[in-house]
């Protein structure tokens, strides 16, 4: 990637349209603005790209397809969830997610509230909540925090090169079946 699109990408857009605006003040003009008009809109293409990966992530998800979801963690990725130890590389990643599959997933939602692109990729925060049920009927509840660093290189898909998930306090509850009928009116 050309030196000068790297550094415009770690700009904020209102720090490229003030650069544009001091640049044609000093006699760039058109060619200037034409070209951080350019480069802004490279930047808010890749953070929407970003965006549509994690998008795909909960979508897989959801759909019980483990080695897809897998597929969007780079090779040497790793993914730690509180103070437990990472789970590291896609095939240990894949290896987790297909022994909770176990698990019927009913809901997943992960959202970001912040994409922001750096250097070398791109980092999401946000929260996600999720509803599992066991084979032996209980329901398990999660929510909190996550934080993805993605990595990205021109011509290859963006993959997650680090996730981290923080469950927020109270957030694992355990309820039967039974009870989730009973509740939703079953």
């Amino acid at each position: 990637m050309h030196q000068s699109l790297r550094l415009a990408l770690r700009l904020t857009s209102s720090s490229v349209l003030v650069l544009g605006m001091v640049a044609s003040q000093s006699g760039c003009g058109y060619l200037v603005i034409h070209g951080t008009r350019a480069l802004y809109r490279e930047y808010k293409q890749q953070n929407r790209d970003v965006n549509a990966a994690l998008a795909r992530y909960r979508i897989h998800m959801l759909q019980g397809e483990p080695a897809e979801a897998a597929e969007l963690f780079g090779a040497d990725a790793e993914w730690t969830h509180d103070q437990q130890a990472p789970i590291v590389g896609r095939a240990a990643i894949l290896g987790h997610l297909t022994a909770a599959s176990e698990l019927r997933l009913i809901e997943y939602d992960i959202t970001a509230s912040d994409t922001r692109l750096i250097r070398d990729g791109a980092v999401q925060s946000g929260s996600y909540r999720q509803k599992q049920i066991t084979p032996q009927g209980e329901l398990l509840t999660a929510q909190g925090q996550f934080e993805a660093r993605w990595s990205h290189e021109p011509g290859n898909p963006w993959r997650i090169a680090t996730m981290r998930t923080t469950a927020a306090a109270n957030a694992n509850a355990t309820t039967t079946a039974a009870a989730v009928t009973t509740a939703a009116g079953g």
